[in-house]
C-alpha cells in the first residue's frame, strides 16, 4: 500500500490533469476526462483505506 503523501501527490495531480482536460474539451464526458476521473476515485478511495486504517 502506498504512503499517505504518495496518495496525496497523486489526487492533487489527477485533479489538475482533470481540470486542464475540462478546460481544453469542454465536456466532462470525453474518455479522457472519465479516465482520469476513475484513476482519481480509486487514489481518494486508497487515501480514505489510509486514513481510516482499512484494508
Amino acid at each position: 500500500m502506498e504512503n499517505l503523501v504518495n496518495v496525496e501527490n497523486k489526487i492533487t495531480s489527477l485533479r489538475n490533469q482533470m481540470h486542464k482536460l475540462i478546460h481544453k474539451n469542454s465536456f466532462i464526458t470525453t474518455s479522457e476526462v472519465v479516465n482520469v476521473s476513475q484513476k482519481l476515485d480509486e487514489a481518494l478511495n486508497q487515501y480514505y483505506k489510509i486514513t481510516h486504517k482499512i484494508n
